[in-house]
């Protein structure tokens, strides 16, 4: 029973903590179209101008950081 109530106040204690960290982290804007764009044009300067390579880098890069702000 000790075991129990120590694992379970544990628990909350970890994530009241986190949710207490997550709130106090301000949000920070991030524009995924230029960021997507930057790395599309980095991509196309490595591959010595290939706009197909860029292209589809653009849109791997612009997916994945939408994926990460929601």
């Amino acid at each position: 029973m000790k075991k129990r109530i120590f694992l379970l106040s544990t628990v909350f204690a970890i994530g009241f903590a986190s949710s207490s960290l997550n709130a106090a982290t301000p949000e920070i804007p991030v524009d995924c179209e230029d960021l997507a764009f930057d790395y599309a044009d980095h991509v196309y300067e490595k591959t010595g101008g290939d706009g197909f390579e860029a292209g589809r880098a653009f849109e791997v890069a612009y997916a994945l950081c939408e994926a990460a702000m929601n």
